[in-house]
């Protein structure tokens, strides 16, 4: 970063970058409104790709049989490990609790 001329004012932050994994960005809506979506799965037996809008629980899933077995498996155990959810009130679907773990139970 120094090669680059980098000025950094919280030397912690580049730090946690650094440890970072995976970065989620977009233009429409998903961080900005603090809503997440799972679109795609990956399995031993292959991965599925998941279409949806919002929480709805009403994506369309393209995968083999096999892939949604073992998809369904690991949703299950998934929904035991997150406080986050999905719950239907009058305008629709919101999250309730952490907007990921929520994405996790949808």
């Amino acid at each position: 970063m120094a090669a680059r001329k980098a000025l950094v004012r919280q030397l912690d932050a580049v730090e946690t970058l650094g440890a970072t994994t995976y970065i989620g960005t977009d233009k429409t809506g998903i961080l900005t409104q603090n809503r997440m979506a799972v679109v795609e799965v990956w399995t031993p037996a292959g991965t599925a790709f998941l279409d949806g809008t919002g929480y709805e629980p009403t994506a369309q899933i393209q995968a083999s049989s096999e892939v949604l077995e073992r998809m369904h498996h690991a949703a299950g155990t998934a929904v035991q490990c997150v406080s986050g959810r999905v719950v239907q009130r009058i305008s629709g679907w919101v999250a309730e609790g952490d907007a990921m773990e929520a994405a996790v139970h949808a």
